[in-house]
């Protein structure tokens, strides 16, 4: 029979009295075994710790200085406008304003992040008067379809410069022809906010459904008489134009038997086995420059015939800043000269040539070549270096292709307008 006490149990090694059999234990092994298990329970416990724990996220370092990514230019471009809005819900509208007949203009700066805006109604956004609303926010290029948007309403306190946000947008930013970029409508619709109001309180039924204005096309402000829209629309205009600049640019890359074929009917460029391409290696002393300007002398003459259209004395600027001139800002999107840009748009796989016509109808574009080329045509110093062929050349392959690109508007189907 085992001794009762564990010290003797252990001396003697005899444990398990009373079940038939006798384990043995030494006194080493005992303490070897409570000290394995100290140092299991609690590596096991950190491990899981270490496994199930939450990182936390890391602030970012120092700025660096960059312009908005690709992605988010793009979306600025979505952006920037003027909206008409539309309230909904038992508690819509903002305080004290009206529920209808209120636009949000915005603006996000080229290649950049932060958005500025204003809200009132039309004919006060386009008046002296100061717009009782005004927004701020910043684009998440990571989650592009939700935008957050501060609102300030400058009677609150009457302090018509209040900083302190008074409402929040929560928005979601939907296409209508979304693969086109900006060549449609869209819309932002989602939740009001009041920032002043407890959150124990229960939450407000305010909804805002914004939908953006579509650009003014320069054809709807700037007339075209019948005679001359016929003109221009008739397929032996368009015909004999695009073979025109087609057979020229194409010339010194076609074969042989294409350009045979061309020959045949009289459409090479120029006299037979003589032709002039405009962008070979010979295009500045083969001719082409001046049949660059013969033919839209000859083009300019006929339309004015027609009808009477002025010439630009120089190019018209672009769009100006919202904080800076909110009344110029007001008529570069009302568009009501007609020589406003038409917004970019997306070429549909292919990115390349969407990219081109971003460039180009960049502000730095503007300032790098176009305020360039209009200050060198008027420099008798640069002028004086060229003959009449080169600087026929010179204008087709550089302002006249960069005009057409600058100021396209996405091709649309004339029957019900979808690009």
């Amino acid at each position: 029979m085992c001794l009762p006490d564990l010290r003797s149990s252990l001396d003697n090694g005899c444990l398990g009295a009373g079940t038939g059999r006798v384990m043995t234990i030494s006194r080493r092994g005992f303490i070897a075994g409570l000290a394995l298990t100290g140092a299991a329970v609690p590596a096991a416990y950190y491990a899981h710790r270490e496994l199930t724990r939450v990182d936390l996220p890391e602030t970012p370092g120092e700025a660096t200085a960059g312009p908005a990514d690709t992605a988010t230019q793009r979306l600025a471009d979505k952006l920037r406008g003027v909206w008409t809005l539309r309230f909904e819900g038992r508690d819509a509208g903002l305080s004290g304003a009206p529920l209808e007949g209120l636009e949000m203009f915005l603006d996000i700066a080229p290649r950049g992040r932060g958005l500025r805006g204003y809200i009132d109604t039309a004919e006060r956004l386009r008046s002296d008067g100061l717009p009782r609303f005004r927004v701020i926010g910043d684009l998440k290029p990571a989650n592009a379809a939700r935008l957050y948007l501060r609102v300030m309403d400058g009677h609150a306190g009457n302090d018509p410069h209040s900083d302190n946000p008074d409402y929040e947008f929560s928005l979601t930013l939907d296409e209508v022809w979304g693969a086109f970029g900006n060549a449609g409508s869209g819309t932002l619709s989602g939740r009001i906010e009041r920032l002043d109001r407890a959150l124990a309180l229960p939450e407000l039924e305010s909804r805002l459904i914004a939908i953006k204005q579509v650009f003014p096309e320069a054809r709807e402000r700037v007339g075209l008489s019948p005679p001359f829209l016929a003109w221009l629309v008739s397929r032996e205009h368009r015909l004999f134009h695009q073979l025109w600049h087609a057979s020229r640019d194409k010339w010194h890359k076609l074969p042989e038997d294409k350009r045979d074929a061309l020959r045949g009917i009289g459409w090479q460029p120029g006299p037979r086995e003589h032709e002039r391409d405009a962008r070979g290696p010979h295009k500045d002393r083969n001719g082409s420059g001046e049949d660059f300007f013969y033919m839209h002398r000859h083009m300019l003459i006929q339309a004015r015939r027609i009808q009477d259209l002025p010439s630009w004395p120089r190019f018209p600027l672009p769009q100006p800043e919202l904080e800076r001139d909110r009344l110029g800002f007001a008529r570069y999107f009302d568009n009501h000269d007609g020589c406003s840009l038409p917004p970019n748009w997306l070429a549909h796989g292919d990115e390349e040539y969407t990219q081109l016509v971003s460039d180009i109808k960049s502000h730095e574009t503007f300032h790098t070549h176009f305020q360039v080329w209009e200050s060198q045509y008027r420099d008798p110093r640069f002028l004086s270096k060229l003959t009449l062929g080169q600087f026929g050349s010179q204008v087709e392959l550089e302002l006249h292709d960069w005009l057409h690109m600058r100021w396209a508007s996405v091709a649309r189907d004339p029957a019900n307008g979808q690009p």
